[in-house]
């Protein structure tokens, strides 16, 4: 199995779905795990570290973790954290993305604006009965939650594509520098 198809396998099996993400479009969690025989040597570090920065678009903030390196995001509705860390003669890439906040907010302003529409034409057409009050409300609530989950649904698709990019370059990175005995001969 080429190393494109683990990435796009485990970012496939390790979408947090399930029945919230059917209905309201995808998920809002993901983990992509990748491990790349060899270890990394200290010095390299900061060349994978500057990847990670270039391929997420982002400069975060990164501390040293046991032996490894972990970068996440900051100020982001989108946080994404990745982590490197030695695991025996391997190196491990861990990615996780959550997009919790950014779904509230992307659910919350379609709806709010639906809530108002909702009053708008409650005033101007003045429904009588519980029928057209009913209609009213469910048709516009309605469309209100499709066009938030037609938002959502397209960033997911552009979130996942994110991932897998930077996993991708990340593990090109680590591949290109680690060192398949532990030794400390550099690859470039």
């Amino acid at each position: 199995m080429t190393r494109a198809a683990s990435i796009i396998g485990a970012l496939e099996w390790d979408e947090k779905s399930g029945l919230a993400a059917a209905i309201f479009g995808g998920p809002d969690k993901y983990h992509l795990d990748c491990e790349i025989p060899g270890t990394l040597p200290a010095e390299v570090m900061g060349r994978i570290l500057e990847e990670i920065r270039r391929a997420a678009e982002h400069q975060g903030e990164a501390s040293e973790v046991l032996g490894g390196v972990e970068w996440k995001t900051v100020g982001e509705l989108s946080a994404i954290n990745v982590n490197i860390s030695p695991r025996g003669e391997s190196t491990s890439i861990q990615i996780v993305g959550n997009r919790g906040p950014a779904g509230g907010l992307t659910f919350i302003f379609p709806m709010m604006g639906a809530g108002v529409l909702v009053g708008v034409l409650g005033a101007i057409f003045e429904p009588t009965s519980v029928a057209g009050i009913v209609s009213l409300v469910t048709g516009t609530l309605g469309a209100g939650f499709l066009t938030a989950r037609t938002i959502w649904s397209s960033s997911t698709r552009k979130f996942r594509k994110r991932l897998t990019r930077l996993m991708d370059r990340v593990s090109l990175a680590v591949e290109k520098t680690a060192h398949p005995d532990g030794s400390k001969e550099d690859n470039d």
